[in-house]
């Protein structure tokens, strides 16, 4: 940020203040749900230009699972109208090289060397992007994976598979050392060695916002109004994030860690060339059968197989089909008042028998352009194991027979979902997903990262719907 936008800002500030404290005695005595009116103050500075009169928000009836939380955290769904976040390219660019120079140190100090926990690609992603705003960017400490390596993905380890390098090579020579800890305040200590062994559920961010959350870097972003929470009936109109915080905190938080997973999904996630050659192969060859522009293009996510494995919520949802994505386009018409018809299906499953179904279904078969994306059977030599993945689903490629006798389809099954999650994210206007799936979540964060929006507003939910 310049020094002239700094003090602009700053003036901008100070003028407001007077108003602040009105809308925070009004906040005060608002004992019903939560009023936008009573928080907006509108400001003729106005970094973000995003084209929010243009676009249609799903921001009631939503739950904030873009924001990392997985099955077993009770989330809240509001029935009202929630706030609008979104960022400058300004603040890609900031959290990119803060990024940079904590991973990329000129030598090895201040490191957590962590073990990951292997369970679902998209689950580990969601774990390690919750120690980069742990570790990074509350902590200034840089995370290294220990080193791990595989049959089928030889020339790289963990999550580097898929993405450009997370991290230098300050301390490639160097044995992982230090303390042992799953106290994850201790990495703020001035302690230069952490070990972990990194297991998350997916909420301590939520529940240990005050301690784990990075919040002077973004109370400083939103200060400048490099992040802006805004007002879905009045989108030029800027909500004061302070008494949002203060008045309305688990939405605040859930909010502000959504919009910061989509940042960083843009920035960190960064896949390799042949990954992202294969996404926009994809996503050219539905583009073109894509041909009204004035109508939506949904991702839809069904989350089969091994789901109803997970606990916590999925025990009570419904396995997602036609009657869930029929639900999703209804609501879709009531919260926005436009008719979707004639729009576009970008269908990713687990289970390709689903993607049949929709095509079969009388109404949507016949009202949308549905397109699949890979073929999960292709990846399986022998027709046992295929069935055995569906009986299963990512925790049969986990198996160690699996690893031993075909590493290549392995590769080829967790490469796909990162392949159509980019898809989708590359190309979608909006997601109908399971929110508790880190597929359905990623691909939120992508699409929402495209439109600097944080992804709830953008997605429709199964668990809001159920």
């Amino acid at each position: 940020m310049t020094s002239s936008r700094r003090l602009r800002l700053s003036c901008v500030i100070c003028c407001c203040c007077l108003l602040n404290l009105a809308f925070n005695q009004l906040l005060l005595k608002e004992e019903s749900l939560f009023v936008l009116e009573h928080v907006a103050v509108a400001h003729n500075h106005n970094p973000v230009q995003n084209n929010v009169e243009d676009r249609h928000y799903l921001v009631k009836n939503t739950s904030l699972w873009a924001s990392g939380a997985d099955a077993r955290k009770t989330m809240k769904v509001y029935p009202y109208k929630i706030p609008l976040v979104q960022w400058t390219e300004e603040t890609e660019r900031y959290i990119a090289e803060r990024w940079h120079s904590v991973q990329h140190r000129r030598s090895c100090n201040r490191v957590v060397w962590f073990q990951p926990w292997f369970w679902g690609i998209t689950s580990q992603i969601r774990d390690y992007i919750d120690l980069v705003i742990i570790s990074v960017f509350t902590f200034d400490r840089t995370i290294i994976p220990q080193k791990w390596h595989s049959k089928w993905c030889p020339d790289a380890h963990w999550l580097e598979c898929f993405f450009q390098p997370l991290q230098g090579h300050q301390c490639d020579d160097v044995q992982p050392e230090g303390k042992q800890t799953q106290v994850l305040t201790e990495l703020g200590s001035n302690t230069s060695f952490y070990r972990l062994k990194y297991l998350t559920r997916g909420s301590a961010l939520l529940d240990d916002h005050n301690r784990l959350f990075p919040n002077e870097m973004w109370d400083m972003l939103i200060t400048f109004h490099e992040v802006v929470f805004r007002d879905p009936e009045a989108p030029h109109a800027i909500i004061d994030a302070t008494l949002l915080k203060r008045n309305f905190t688990e939405l605040y938080y859930g909010l502000s860690l959504s919009a910061l997973r989509a940042i960083l999904a843009k920035v960190i996630l960064q896949v390799r060339p042949k990954i992202l050659a294969k996404a926009k192969a994809l996503v050219e060859e539905v583009s073109s059968s894509h041909d009204n522009d004035k109508k939506p293009f949904f991702a839809v996510h069904l989350r089969l197989t091994d789901k109803k494995l997970d606990e916590g919520i999925t025990g009570s949802l419904a396995l997602p089909g036609v009657s869930f994505v029929q639900q999703a386009l209804a609501q879709f018409v009531q919260i926005t008042k436009s008719n979707p018809i004639n729009g576009t299906l970008l269908v990713l499953s687990d289970d390709p028998r689903a993607i049949d179904e929709l095509r079969e279904d009388q109404e949507l078969g016949t009202s949308y352009k549905i397109h699949g994306l890979s073929d999960v059977q292709a990846f399986f030599r022998e027709g046992k194991d295929y069935q055995g993945y569906l009986k299963d689903g990512h925790t049969y490629m986990e198996k160690q027979e699996m690893f031993d006798k075909d590493p290549q389809a392995v590769y080829d099954y967790y490469e796909s979902v990162i392949v159509d999650a980019m898809a989708a994210g590359l190309r979608a206007d909006y997601l109908i997903g399971m929110g508790c799936s880190g597929v359905s979540q990623l691909i939120a964060q992508w699409i929402g990262s495209r439109e600097r929006t944080e992804g709830n507003a953008l997605s429709l939910w199964q668990e809001d719907l159920a």
